[in-house]
């Protein structure tokens, strides 16, 4: 048992404290290695050109027909893209004209449709108003 009067005696199994800040791992490195990788990777990073010489004219030739023909290919295909989107255009610019004659025929029944609600109101009114009048007649 301790004697909590007893300053002098110490703990037998006295735990460490922890230090301040972040804990050591043992894996830091050192400012020239933190720089030696920075170069490192700068070295990979750039983009090296080299420009042979050793190539032949009818290499480029070839290359430039094989260009140009891919080039033929594509505005080929550009042409038929662009006759694909007049055609488009040209059924959506329809589409809107009958969409256009739809709500105006749209509003038209809306209007006749409220027209004929009023009506509808009016002679239940009128209806209800003789059934009334038969009821106190028959009294």
């Amino acid at each position: 048992m301790i004697d909590h009067l007893d300053k002098q005696t110490v703990d037998l199994f006295q735990t460490a404290k922890r230090g301040r800040g972040r804990p050591v791992t043992g894996q830091a490195m050192t400012n020239a290695e933190r720089q030696k990788r920075y170069r490192q990777s700068l070295k990979i990073k750039t983009v090296t050109v080299t420009n042979n010489q050793d190539t032949d004219d009818t290499d480029w030739q070839s290359r430039a027909h094989a260009i140009q023909s891919e080039l033929d290919t594509l505005r080929d295909y550009l042409t038929r893209l662009e006759g694909c989107v007049d055609r488009r255009n040209t059924i959506i610019s329809d589409l809107r004209g009958e969409m256009a004659l739809i709500k105006s025929q749209l509003s038209q029944l809306k209007g006749q449709l409220t027209k004929c609600r009023n009506e509808n109101r009016l002679l239940r009114s009128k209806i209800q108003h003789l059934e009334l009048q038969a009821d106190v007649n028959k009294l």
